[in-house]
């Protein structure tokens, strides 16, 4: 019988041992947890981030809109004076930003705007005014003191007048033929 009263002591001790095993590490485990809910609870309640590790950065700028000279570069020839007050002027249009666009320049006269030129220009292309079709347009009006363009491009942002004025006494200068000094001769 002692032998048998010997092996109950043993397992008897071993189920102690590891009695206190599982105590000790519920007891852990359990003490873990309280802290981490009781630490996050704290952490909550702190008014800003909740993250751990953070970076802040700040930046200042500006946003400037392009104007017209960053985006097309506008030229006119001069003046070129004719029979029976007739003009001739030439406009050239470069476009020098990075973006295609349909330019259409128009002349303004007393019966409103007259689209003088329309055209689909690349980067770095140039548009060029017919001086003829300037002529047909203003119909030899000896009154005009200036010739005003209206430049449109990139879908209305830019709408740019571009005013070339007119010297009246070149005008006059020029004389128109006379019907009756030509019949004469003949």
């Amino acid at each position: 019988m002692k032998k048998v009263i010997g092996l109950n002591t043993r397992v008897e001790r071993m189920r102690n041992q590891r009695r206190k095993r599982y105590i000790k590490v519920g007891f852990f485990t359990s003490l873990v947890g309280i802290l981490f809910l009781i630490s996050s609870v704290i952490l909550s309640s702190i008014p800003g981030t909740f993250a751990w590790f953070t970076s802040e950065t700040k930046a200042t700028g500006t946003i400037q809109n392009a104007t017209t000279p960053d985006l097309l570069t506008i030229k006119g020839s001069e003046v070129i004076y004719g029979k029976n007050c007739s003009l001739a002027h030439t406009i050239s249009i470069k476009n020098i930003s990075d973006l295609d666009t349909t330019v259409r320049v128009s002349v303004v006269t007393n019966e409103g705007e007259k689209v003088l030129r329309e055209q689909h220009l690349n980067r770095n292309e140039t548009l060029w005014t017919n001086p003829k079709d300037l002529t047909a347009i203003l119909a030899n009006d000896c009154s005009t003191d200036h010739i005003e363009y209206r430049i449109h491009a990139f879908t209305n942002f830019v709408s740019e007048p571009f005013v070339v004025t007119v010297d009246p006494t070149k005008m006059k200068d020029v004389k128109p033929e006379d019907s009756s000094s030509t019949s004469d001769e003949k």
